[in-house]
């Protein structure tokens, strides 16, 4: 804080305000805890639930790929046609069973397929990594004092925030170009359905079969 017992000194205003100055300016340690290392760990553990939900879903995926043939060999076969209880007075047989699995099952597989598809969790668990990755690179380089960090201490710290910030805004332009692309894709997506529908042909035998109640 400035001195007023210091107003008739201009050196030592001089002095009291360069110290302000430097307070003010973000230095190394600071900036690598909070936003250096900060950002790694949030890509880290970005990547990791990513990589968590798509080997989640993948391993479901697999084993649902596997047992619905089976379910639908073994429901054909007569001896699940033996009747295991009954629903009112419907019986259910082990090869009813078997089938409404089968069912059940295509309907996950369907949908894990369409999960995968919508989250991006493989695309997104490597983009994360790669750029958790590029951040602690630079901050061992930093550390170490190996090119392009073996310069002065000050514009070392200078190349180290435009090196790491410049690393963040690409990722963020990346993000940004893939939620553009996205949307750019679902609008094309729902313009080709809806021009599938409209240009589908009228069945005019539903017409005659269906006629118009007349007012």
């Amino acid at each position: 804080m400035l001195s007023l017992a210091n107003m008739d000194n201009p050196e030592k205003i001089n002095n009291q305000l360069n110290e302000m100055g430097q307070s003010l300016i973000m230095q190394a340690p600071t900036y690598i805890k909070d936003r250096l290392e900060g950002q790694m760990k949030w890509f880290s553990n970005k990547s990791r639930e990513c990589q968590t939900q798509y080997k989640k879903l993948k391993n479901i995926e697999f084993w649902i790929s596997a047992s619905v043939p089976v379910a639908i060999s073994l429901s054909t076969m007569a001896a699940m046609s033996v009747t295991m209880f009954t629903v009112g007075n419907v019986p259910v047989s082990f090869g009813h069973v078997l089938q409404v699995f089968s069912a059940i099952g295509g309907i996950l597989l369907v949908v894990i397929s369409k999960q995968l598809e919508l989250h991006e969790y493989l695309r997104y668990w490597k983009e994360y990594r790669a750029t958790s990755e590029m951040l602690v690179q630079e901050r061992f380089c930093f550390y170490t004092k190996v090119a392009p960090y073996d310069i002065g201490e000050r514009e070392a710290f200078s190349l180290l925030v435009q090196r790491v910030e410049t690393i963040l805004s690409d990722e963020k332009q990346r993000w940004q170009q893939m939620n553009t692309n996205t949307q750019q894709n679902a609008a094309a997506s729902s313009a080709a359905n809806a021009g599938n529908n409209a240009n589908a042909p009228i069945n005019f035998s539903d017409l005659d079969n269906n006629p118009l109640t007349p007012l």
